[in-house]
Order: structure tokens, then C-alpha cells, then sequence
């Protein structure tokens, strides 16, 4: 009777602040290389280096993704994908990562092994007033993930990456994954300038209008391509920003803690700026502005994008846009606000 080795299939990824061994890539952030690595048991498949929080930028802000990993029998007649995860929870445990249960490496197939972040659990739980990040989140065998409700106002990095054709080797090879960024980074300054007095304190209140903030994400795997739809128009405002002589700048529209906003990526040629802003000496003065560019109409997946607005006594600078690959600086001209 012939006889087979099956090796157990395990997530044991050393830690990420091993740098030593690391084998970390980031070229910019819009992609988040996952190594694999042996680990001690030279029968596991293990998952390395995996980085994460609300925004991306290094190999420890990760703490747990989900993963989704399908097995075909190349010596059946009729090979048929089987499951083998299906959003499992892949977490950091100490110095490794864990998951429940053992699965296994079966001699004569292939395996194809897809990833998200954030895990599908914390995707979809109820913050304290309610709201969910996403309704639902899986991956189907063919590679194709569907999120459905996604609310780019939960602050979240939603991220996806895939591994196919692997197989059982001698020792067994490990899962190296390379995520990539499926939202748009997106930051507004609003700055005080001009000939403010030191004691005139400016009231500022902002709205962008018609912005899309919830939608469906359809992604392709083989193909590396997302298209997103069920998008609705909707707004973001911030109220009674302060723009003082001590305080003059902030940041608006945040909802991480980079000041920076996670966004669908789209269209944005109708999107408008509303600025209102008053002080103890000048009245109520409202301004607006397209922040499309000259080269700029939609934000894309894994780009960046800064505005910059300068509140002057009668009238409002804006700045040109800053578009670039995550982690990266660029500058612009300035546009007066109409």
C-alpha cells in the first residue's frame, strides 16, 4: 500500500520586530508585501511580516486579517475545489501568528490562498452607536471578494491580496502575500493668513457635497482589479473649526489617526468645498470650489491626496492638489477661491 506524508498547515509567522529576518517590502505604501518564511516546523505553511492598522505605513500596524484558502486534486478525474478556510482569522499571538484548528497540505494539489484586511469580524461588528464597517465580506473559490455596505467613514484600511497555484513541496513552501490599498487617502488643511489681528479669532465650519461614502466593492483576484458600485451622494461636514493666533491650522473630514480621510475611490469632478467663516470683525463670508484638478478628476486606489486652504480677511486661497503614492510629498500652485 502506497503511504503519503500530509503536513499540517499552520500560521506560525516569526514576529515582525525581528527585523533582522524580516523580509518586509514596501516600495510605497500603496502595496504591503507579506514574506513567507520556514518556520521551526519545517511542515508548516506559515503566513510572515504582515502589516496593519486604520493607515498602512509599516510592518507592525497589523494585528489579525482573514484568510480563504481552497485545495484541487490534480490526480481526480474531476478536480473540484474544496474549501480549506473560509475567513479564518489569522492573529498575532506573542511572537507568531495563529489560527483555530489544523488544516492540512494534501499530496497531488494545488491551492490557491486569498487574504483581507481587516478581518472579516471586525469588519462587520456593530461600533457602540450601531454602525458596521461593512455588511458582509467573503471570497468565492474563483478568487472574486464581495464587500457589500462598506462605510469609508469607519476609518479602516481595506486591504486584499492573494496567493495561487501552491503545492505540497518537501519541506512544505510557505504563504507570502502582497497586500494592496483599496481606498484613497485623502487630507484637507484649513489654515489661517493674511492680515488676521493676533486677537481675532475665526469660526470656520466645512462641506464637501456630493461625495460618495458608502458602496459595494467587487475585487478580482486574477486580475487585480476592484470596480466598486451602489454608491449614493452624500455629504461630510465639520463645524466651528477654531483658527486662532496660537491654533492656526487643523486638519477637517478626519476619520483616522493620520489625519487623513479613507476613501472610495471615484469620480470627483462635481465635488464641492464650501467654506463659511466669520470672526469678531468680518462678517459671514461663504466660499466654494471645485477640488478637481487639471490632471486630477477621480481619487484612485493606493494614492494620496492633500489640500490645503489659507483663510485670509476677504478671501480664501486654496491650494493646488497633491497626488502621489502613499508615503510620498510632492507640491503645488495656489488657486484663489471664487
Amino acid at each position: 500500500m502506497l503511504k503519503h506524508t500530509v503536513h499540517s498547515i499552520t500560521f506560525l509567522p516569526r514576529a515582525v520586530l525581528l527585523l533582522g529576518s524580516v523580509a518586509f517590502m514596501l516600495s510605497s505604501c500603496s502595496k504591503v508585501t507579506v514574506a513567507g518564511q520556514h518556520g521551526q516546523d519545517s511542515s508548516a505553511i506559515i503566513f510572515t511580516d504582515v502589516a496593519a492598522k486604520s493607515v498602512v505605513t509599516g510592518p507592525s500596524d497589523i494585528g489579525s486579517f482573514s484568510v480563504w484558502g481552497w485545495r484541487t486534486d490534480n490526480s481526480s478525474a474531476t478536480p473540484t475545489p474544496a474549501e480549506v478556510f473560509s475567513a479564518t482569522e489569522v492573529s498575532r499571538t506573542g511572537t507568531s501568528w495563529t489560527y483555530e484548528g489544523t488544516r492540512y497540505w494534501m499530496p497531488e494539489n494545488t491551492y490557491d490562498f486569498y487574504a483581507l484586511y481587516p478581518d472579516t469580524a471586525t469588519l462587520t461588528a456593530e461600533d457602540r452607536n450601531g454602525h458596521k464597517a461593512a455588511e458582509s465580506a467573503a471570497y468565492d473559490a474563483d478568487g472574486t471578494l464581495t464587500v457589500t455596505g462598506f462605510d469609508s467613514t469607519s476609518g479602516h484600511d481595506l486591504m486584499t491580496a492573494s496567493n495561487t497555484g501552491l503545492s505540497c513541496t518537501n519541506p512544505p513552501q510557505s504563504v507570502a502575500f502582497t497586500f494592496s490599498h483599496e481606498l484613497a487617502l485623502v487630507s484637507f488643511y484649513i489654515q489661517r493668513g493674511g492680515l488676521w489681528e493676533a486677537e481675532d479669532d475665526i469660526k470656520v465650519s466645512v462641506e464637501l457635497s456630493p461625495i460618495s461614502l458608502k458602496g459595494k466593492m467587487i475585487h478580482n483576484a486574477e486580475a487585480s482589479l476592484s470596480s466598486w458600485s451602489e454608491l449614493s451622494a452624500s455629504s461630510l461636514h465639520e463645524s466651528e473649526i477654531m483658527l486662532t493666533a496660537e491654533t492656526p491650522g487643523e486638519f477637517i473630514f478626519n476619520n483616522t489617526e493620520e489625519d487623513a480621510l479613507l476613501m472610495i475611490p471615484q469620480n470627483i469632478e462635481s465635488v464641492v468645498l464650501s467654506v463659511t467663516y466669520s470672526s469678531l470683525k468680518q462678517e459671514e463670508q461663504i466660499r466654494s470650489v471645485s477640488i478637481t484638478s487639471t490632471t486630477v478628476l477621480e481619487w484612485e486606489a493606493g494614492k494620496q491626496y492633500r489640500y490645503t486652504m489659507t483663510v485670509q480677511p476677504n478671501a480664501i486661497v486654496f491650494d493646488d492638489l497633491k497626488a502621489d503614492e502613499w508615503g510620498e510629498t510632492s507640491s503645488g500652485g495656489a488657486i484663489p477661491v471664487e
